[in-house]
């Protein structure tokens, strides 16, 4: 959700997502959050605008790439990590699209490829030790209560901003 926010608060109001399928809870929590931001600012939840691969490979992107030559493309998009917006980067240049000029991006983990790709990724980085700490206390609280529900918990994290976003006027 804040991922989103940051890019609707730099002006953007065309704002797409890129993912991998369900297969991953971490993509589909993002995509939600994606969602819950549009519906909270009222623009339009539009499914051409929400792309989930197969895998982080786009060399046979389809729909991402018609998405990208429409005249409607998004000006901005949220991508659910980095190594898939790095991807994003290579799949824009090849298609002539600058970044940010053309489109902005925001990803997430800020891993080490969001800090030497370029442009460099605006990346929401997750607290990592902590995200592992609560990972390793829940499998211990599940294995002495079996039948305890599983917690959601928000860990740490910030938006690192870099190079590929930019503020707009639509």
């Amino acid at each position: 959700r804040e991922a989103t926010e940051y890019l609707y608060q730099l002006g953007h109001r065309r704002i797409g997502y890129l993912g991998i399928e369900g297969a991953y809870v971490y993509s589909s929590e993002r995509r939600s959050g994606y969602q819950l931001a549009l519906v909270q600012h009222g623009l339009p939840l539009r499914p051409d605008y929400c792309i989930e691969m197969k895998s982080p490979n786009l060399d046979d992107a389809a729909a991402l790439k018609e998405l990208l030559l429409s005249p409607e493309r998004p000006t901005a998009l949220v991508v659910s990590d980095d190594i898939l917006a790095v991807g994003l980067e290579r799949t824009c240049s090849a298609m002539s699209l600058r970044i940010p000029e053309d489109i902005s991006i925001v990803s997430f983990n800020n891993s080490l490829l969001a800090q030497l790709n370029y442009p460099q990724l605006t990346s929401v980085e997750v607290n990592s030790f902590q995200l592992g700490f609560e990972a390793a206390n829940q499998i211990l609280n599940h294995a002495d209560n079996p039948d305890l529900m599983a917690a959601k918990i928000l860990v740490p994290h910030r938006i690192v901003p870099r190079a590929s976003c930019r503020a707009v006027e639509e």
